[in-house]
């Protein structure tokens, strides 16, 4: 025989050491009747106000901000402006000798997560800045983009942590 408990838990779940504050209308969640397998032995349910609490900690936080530089002293570094030139042939007008190029990612709006039944999509939508290496070490903007890009994310838990795997949809 089987004993289902439905108890709801006071957790302080913490990000980057800081507790994840949910907002003040956040609504009471519950788990569905008859959701997890008979041979769980405990079935945990994140709600979407936590996942939108916790993407706005880490965009507030700026931690999916990042600098994508390759190996910027490299020779075989394929982020410069002769790859770019070959696509964009201006830049080879302005920078004949091949120079680094680092990308700026910032993330202007906050990230979007969408539950379904055994994954979620995560929609970014990150402001990426194209800057080139001058010669004398300055960094000059070559042009920018606004990206969207959707990620599928797989959760699983393991010990206390909850972990995320994700890949590029489309």
């Amino acid at each position: 025989a089987c004993l289902l408990l439905n108890l709801p838990l006071q957790a302080v779940l913490f990000l980057l050491g800081k507790p994840i504050v949910l907002p003040v209308n956040a609504t009471r969640f519950m788990l569905p009747e008859h959701v997890g397998t008979d041979s769980a032995m405990a079935t945990v349910g994140l709600s979407q106000d936590l996942f939108d609490s916790v993407l706005l900690l880490l965009q507030k936080a700026g931690t999916l901000n990042m600098d994508i530089t390759g190996q910027l002293k490299s020779v075989d570094n394929p982020l410069n402006t002769s790859v770019l030139g070959q696509l964009i042939p201006e830049i080879t007008h302005q920078f004949p000798k091949p120079m680094p190029v680092v990308l700026k990612v910032r993330l202007g709006a906050t990230p979007v997560v969408i539950l379904h039944t055994n994954n979620a999509t995560l929609q970014l939508q990150p402001f990426v800045e194209v800057l080139a290496v001058t010669s004398n070490s300055a960094f000059q903007s070559l042009f920018s983009l606004n990206v969207a890009v959707n990620l599928s994310l797989q959760l699983s838990v393991s010990k206390v942590k909850l972990q995320g795997i994700t890949s590029v949809l489309g």
